[in-house]
């Protein structure tokens, strides 16, 4: 797949998936909130081809979601 799409969006402008990330957080806790039961929350990273662009996105978004 050419161009530049996927993950290496996300490293380029950081800030759309901080903002992706703390909605479905925000999300997730609301609902959390209305129903009295824990969420299961998965997110998935798109098109990730080597362990650094993981790294890049899985230190920062772990430790928020804690």
């Amino acid at each position: 797949m050419l161009g530049h799409r996927g993950c290496r969006l996300g490293i380029t402008y950081p800030e759309i998936y901080e903002m992706q990330a703390r909605a479905i957080l925000e999300a997730a806790i609301d609902i959390e909130d209305a129903s009295g039961e824990r969420v299961a929350l998965e997110i998935m990273l798109p098109l990730i081809g080597f362990k650094s662009e993981l790294d890049f996105f899985d230190r920062p978004y772990r430790s928020r979601s804690r």
